[in-house]
Order: structure tokens, then sequence, then C-alpha cells
């Protein structure tokens, strides 16, 4: 996110219409939301979506 397109807690497109939209195997589109996971740039809620940037602070 060094460009700063996507706002902070934007959700991104499901893994589903990733590999639909870019044609990628589900594998790739997992791993590559799992490397941008430990990157810190997306973070993920089961069963609700990845979102960008890092989750919000519990409290």
């Amino acid at each position: 996110m060094a460009r700063g397109d996507w706002a902070e807690g934007r959700p991104i497109a499901s893994e589903t219409r990733l590999v639909q939209e870019y044609g990628l195997a589900r594998s790739t589109v997992r791993r590559a939301i799992a490397v941008l996971a430990e990157e810190g740039a997306v973070w993920t809620v089961q069963g609700r979506g990845t979102y960008v940037g890092q989750p919000p602070a519990e409290g």
C-alpha cells in the first residue's frame, strides 16, 4: 500500500471474485492474501472478508 490507493479498513474483493477477475488459481489468491497479511497490509476475519491495513484495536 505504498501508493495509498485503498483506504484503511476498506474490504477487498472476495477470493472467488479475484479468481474470476484475474484468471488465477484459488491457491495463488490465497497465498497472495497470506503474504499481504504477513506484511501487515491486510487482515482477515473468517467468514466476513479481508480488509486493508491493520485490524482495529480491541478494547
